[in-house]
């Protein structure tokens, strides 16, 4: 629970002494720092901006690592059209970087954006590089800003649409604009949907297939529920406890490796999950998201991490 005390602490803090709690607090830091931030709003935008511009900072360890992460969220929250320059960087970064905290936060950041920050995203998704993993993080942000807001929803699923017909653009981007594009089960889109997902049908990685768009229409639901969780619940006390406790476990795991002790995670191909793997999973919806993270769980149910599963295989 807040307390006034602790309000009153941080307004007294300059912008520069609340800048530096993001290089010290890692991923203890309080709600009501992140609160300030937001009460400050506009004149927070600017350096928040360049943290996330500034590539050193997205390779960081320890403590540092978290500097990013708080500055996209709490830029997420103050929002506004000067937030876009900001947030458009950390899509690339969070993508080049391998931070993958942000890729499910980053469509509900946008999402309450809105349609300004729909030309910035359409650029990156058209003209980043075909192998840039920041195109399908802006295919998401982009369904987002179509789910939330309905008078940019018909340009944007025709982009997605665009992509989805495309044969010689990236398979992977194209899959991601058709689990997007099957979030709105518009009865325009279903036919397409099951030509273009056939090609999964017998692959051992459920991202998508026929039986997932047949039963997305029969349930004729809408899963748009992703795109308006409150990212800002990572500052939660409980949260935080669990993190740290997480941490602590993973640190003691290791030092029993190192002493030669048996561990549940003595095969190299069963490490735990690193910082992110689990944040912020969504209810299920009728398919596994399309994007994976290289360090997440592979989906193909073997156990090991993606990167040591399907993609290296793939």
């Amino acid at each position: 629970m807040t307390t006034p005390d602790a309000r009153v602490a941080f307004t007294s803090h300059t912008d520069e002494r609340l800048l530096d709690l993001l290089l010290s607090e890692g991923d203890r830091l309080p709600r009501e720092v992140v609160d300030e931030f937001i009460r400050r709003g506009e004149t927070m935008v600017a350096p928040l901006t360049a943290i996330l511009k500034h590539d050193e900072a997205w390779e960081e360890g320890g403590d540092l690592f978290w500097r990013p992460i708080h500055a996209t969220f709490i830029l997420g929250a103050i929002g506004g059209e000067a937030a876009i320059e900001g947030l458009v960087a950390a899509v690339r970064s969070s993508n080049d970087y391998e931070v993958d905290w942000l890729w499910t936060p980053l469509p509900r950041i946008f999402g309450l954006i809105g349609p300004a920050a729909v030309e910035p995203l359409r650029v990156l998704f058209q003209e980043a590089d075909e192998l840039d993993g920041s195109r399908t993080t802006a295919a998401e942000c982009l369904a987002a800003i179509a789910a939330l807001h309905e008078s940019v929803r018909d340009p944007i699923l025709n982009l997605l649409r665009a992509a989805i017909i495309d044969e010689d653009d990236d398979e992977h981007v194209r899959a991601v604009a058709a689990n997007a594009l099957l979030d709105f089960v518009l009865p325009r889109d279903e036919e397409m949907l099951k030509r273009f997902v056939r090609r999964f049908d017998d692959t051992s990685i459920p991202l998508l297939n026929t039986e997932s768009v047949e039963h997305a229409y029969r349930s004729e639901r809408r899963f748009i529920a992703r795109y308006e969780e409150d990212w800002l619940t990572f500052y939660d006390p409980a949260q935080i406890a669990e993190r740290q406790e997480r941490w602590a476990k993973e640190a003691n795991h290791a030092d029993d490796s190192e002493a030669g002790a048996s561990t549940p995670y003595d095969d190299e191909d069963e490490q735990p999950p690193e910082h992110g793997a689990e944040l912020f999973e969504p209810n299920p919806p009728p398919l596994t998201s399309a994007k994976v993270g290289r360090n997440a769980p592979c989906p193909c149910g073997s156990g090991k991490k993606y990167k040591k599963c399907c993609l290296e295989r793939g």
